[in-house]
C-alpha cells in the first residue's frame, strides 16, 4: 500500500557559500537542495537560494504490508526439523529439534547451511 501526502513546498537549492537557517530550525549547508514554502526562507537570502521547482510536490512513504518473500534455502530452513540462529556477526548455531547445539560451535551462514542439508538427507 503506498501513501501519497501532497505539499504546497516548491524545491529550492542553496547557491551561496554559508550556511543558511530557516525559521523552523532546519539547517541547510551550502549546494543543498530542499524543500521549504517561499515564506520561510527570508527575504535577505533570496538572492543566494535559486528556485529549482515551483510545482506542487508529491512526498511519497511507503508503507509495507507484508513480510518481503523468503528465498528457497530460507523457505527448506522453515520446513526441516533443524534450524538455524543467528549469534550476530554473521555467524549462526545450528539447533537440533532437540533444541540441543549441533555441531559444538558456530558456523559462517554458508557452512550452517551446508549441515543441515547434509544432515537432512
Amino acid at each position: 500500500m503506498e501513501r501519497t501526502k501532497l505539499s504546497e513546498k516548491s524545491k529550492w537549492r542553496n547557491s551561496g557559500r554559508g550556511t543558511l537557517y530557516l525559521g523552523n530550525g532546519k539547517v541547510i549547508r551550502p549546494g543543498e537542495v530542499f524543500l521549504a514554502h517561499d515564506y520561510e526562507i527570508s527575504k535577505a537570502f533570496r538572492d543566494t537560494v535559486k528556485l529549482v521547482e515551483d510545482l506542487a510536490v508529491a512526498e511519497s512513504k511507503v508503507v509495507r504490508t507484508k513480510k518481503p518473500a523468503l528465498d528457497d534455502t530460507a523457505e527448506k530452513m522453515k520446513k526441516s526439523k533443524f534450524t538455524m540462529k543467528s549469534r550476530g556477526g554473521g555467524w549462526f548455531h545450528v539447533i537440533g529439534p532437540d533444541g540441543e547445539i549441533v555441531g559444538g560451535r558456530a558456523l559462517q551462514k554458508e557452512a550452517a547451511e551446508k549441515l543441515i542439508k547434509s544432515m537432512e538427507d
